[in-house]
């Protein structure tokens, strides 16, 4: 995985805003979970040199990410444990030295055990708690409804408006939408359509069972659609019960035109994929409502049109472009009919894709998260949508087409 901070990723200057430390808490960096560690990236390339040093609060092994920053904008402060309480106390220890603090994927166990402990009013504000899923279960809500002193004084960001809305009907005062930071990728070029491709970690509730079918599908039915799973059974041990057995079942329908790349892939390998490609999001609305998909996000700023689920993130971002279609979770039909449609119509919606990728880009360009924090208020954010290009055809209705 490469770390090289692009040259613009400051965004605008920052001579107005007084100098401080940055404090990232985030145990899981450098664990081999990819959008993690792009995550940290992102934030670091925003907040960049002018803004003031960043202490990383992580475990040893993001060690070789943070020396590939330089000792110049990050430094490593490793944590003694992985545990919410022990980040609970590295945020506090950061706080009490005047360093602003970013608890990089917050849960409600955080907001608990910052309540819990002798913080201050002062060092609580010093602290802004990053969330990411909505709050389902009666649990995760029970853990913010006893975390008064966290809900009174620190700050919650939300990466989508439902998880705004959800903080702040449990009692958060300070509460603040922000557009998830991306590093995005070249401006994506006319390209001719090369394969489906299913990103990221195959897990049952990304539509794995869907897939199953969907191939066996192809199978009989003698299609020629190239498909690019990036997983394999050789790697169904990092998988649960349900993931193993689907994947067996997906080799087992002995389609000729699979490929599948197992292994963990460097940042271009990963992006590269996207080229040419038609991205499934087959998700479950169950798990994805409300949630940003990485998969989605990288597959737009790269150019690659999705079919995905209605009630997922990925489908609002669909419509909001015209940048692929929207099926009903779980119907392989519909599926398969959407997938032959871009296939077959793939240099309109790839031309919409490639406006969305610039949309996107601006929009959740690191800079605008970098002064969120630094100013502690208002985020600059873009609003803009993709004009209908004239060049790209009327926008077509992004629902599954007829049978």
């Amino acid at each position: 995985m490469k770390h090289a901070l692009p040259s613009d990723a400051e965004g605008p200057p920052t001579d107005a805003v007084p100098k401080r430390t940055l404090a990232i808490v985030e145990p899981r960096l450098g664990l081999g979970r990819g959008h993690y560690d792009e995550l940290a990236n992102a934030i670091v390339a925003g907040w960049g040199h002018s803004r003031g040093p960043i202490s990383i609060r992580a475990s040893s092994a993001a060690a070789p990410i943070v020396e590939a920053w330089g000792d110049s904008i990050a430094t490593l402060d490793p944590l003694p444990a992985s545990s919410w309480a022990a980040e609970a106390r590295a945020c506090a220890a950061a706080a009490a030295n005047g360093s602003h603090v970013l608890v990089m994927t917050a849960s409600g166990k955080h907001a608990l055990a910052l309540s819990a402990g002798t913080m201050t009013r002062n060092h609580l504000e010093r602290i802004d708690l990053l969330f990411h899923w909505p709050l389902r279960r009666f649990a995760d809500r029970a853990l913010h409804r006893c975390s008064r002193s966290a809900r009174r004084h620190a700050r919650a960001l939300a990466t989508t408006e439902p998880i705004a809305e959800d903080l702040r009907r449990l009692g958060w005062r300070s509460v603040q939408r922000i557009d998830y930071p991306v590093i995005a990728p070249p401006p994506p070029q006319p390209t001719p359509f090369r394969h489906v491709l299913m990103a990221g970690a195959l897990r049952f509730n990304k539509g794995l069972a869907v897939l199953a079918e969907l191939v066996e599908r192809w199978s009989i039915r003698g299609a020629e659609i190239p498909l690019l799973l990036q997983s394999s059974t050789k790697h169904a041990h990092r998988h649960g019960r349900r993931e193993a057995p689907l994947l067996r079942r997906i080799e087992a329908a002995g389609y000729p035109h699979l490929e599948e790349q197992g292994g963990d892939l460097d940042r271009d390998r990963y992006l590269a994929n996207f080229r040419g490609a038609i991205t499934l999001a087959a998700y479950d609305p169950r798990t994805f409502a409300g949630q940003v998909s990485g998969v989605a996000l990288d597959a737009l700023l790269s150019g690659s049109p999705i079919v995905a689920s209605e009630g997922t993130e990925p489908a609002e971002l669909v419509r909001e472009f015209g940048a692929g279609t929207v099926v009903p979770f779980g119907d392989v039909e519909a599926i398969d009919s959407a997938l032959a449609d871009l296939a077959t119509r793939w240099d309109r919606f790839a031309c919409r894709t490639r406006a969305a990728a610039g949309v996107l880009a601006a929009r959740h360009h690191p800079s605008h998260f970098a002064a969120v924090l630094a100013r502690s208020g208002r985020g600059v954010r873009s609003h803009a949508r993709a004009a209908d290009d004239p060049a790209c055809g009327s926008r077509l209705p992004p629902v599954s087409p007829a049978p």
